[in-house]
């Protein structure tokens, strides 16, 4: 197995639309079946991607950033802008923001091996956060990286870098891992997106911290995204 698969049309498909919640939740459950928790290995990423995006009002900005692994160097930036179909609402932010981060991602003059996303991945209620979902319309692997818990319990409060301890869900399944980052900081929530395990994504998140809490092609990408946001001339697609 690898890094990337085709992409799932009903995952692609949803990202366009007007669905009401509960069309949504369904959309997740069903997608949740087509997450692969196993692919990419370490000695396979050549290249990582960020990937974020902030909105105002109806109108989403997002950035992607690809550096090179595991030197760290940035190699291209995309930026994409797009009117939200849906109200945010949580647990169903992919629905949202995922159109304008595909297109920051596709805009890409090389496809990234892995994408960090900055929201959970299978650390959901439904099993599919908004890294998950994105993996499957893209095809690629994916880790979600998020701060806030959403339907599982905390892990550790603080520690050392590398410390980490299981995230676990409201039924006690792991289903991510709390993984501390920088010194002193609360854990970053990490789990599998797609097409990669656990263990190789806390390495990965590791691997790519530096002494933050985000990894650095997404806090590069969040910097990215605030730029777009702050720039209001682009036509929206």
């Amino acid at each position: 197995m690898t890094g990337h698969a085709e992409p799932d049309a009903l995952a692609r498909g949803s990202l366009c639309g007007r669905l009401t919640r509960a069309e949504a939740e369904d959309i997740q459950l069903a997608l949740a079946e087509r997450v692969r928790t196993r692919g990419v290995k370490l000695t396979d990423v050549h290249t990582v991607a960020g990937a974020a995006a902030v909105s105002a009002n109806d109108t989403i900005d997002a950035a992607a950033v690809l550096l090179s692994f595991p030197q760290l160097e940035v190699i291209a930036c995309s930026a994409a802008r797009a009117t939200a179909q849906t109200p945010y609402v949580a647990g169903l932010r992919a629905f949202r923001d995922g159109k304008a981060l595909v297109a920051a991602i596709e805009g890409l003059r090389l496809r990234p091996d892995l994408v960090f996303f900055r929201g959970h991945g299978i650390a959901h209620p439904r099993g599919c956060g908004l890294a998950s979902h994105l993996g499957l319309a893209l095809g690629v692997a994916t880790i979600g990286c998020a701060q806030r818990m959403l339907g599982a319990r905390a892990p550790l409060s603080a520690g050392e870098p590398g410390d980490c301890a299981p995230l676990v869900d409201t039924r006690g399944r792991q289903v991510g891992a709390g993984v501390v980052t920088r010194h002193g900081s609360r854990p970053l929530l990490v789990s599998v997106g797609h097409l990669i395990g656990l263990g190789t994504a806390t390495a990965l998140v590791l691997a790519c911290s530096r002494g933050q809490v985000l990894p650095e092609p997404l806090r590069r990408a969040a910097a990215e995204a605030r730029v777009a946001g702050a720039d209001k001339t682009a036509d929206l697609p």
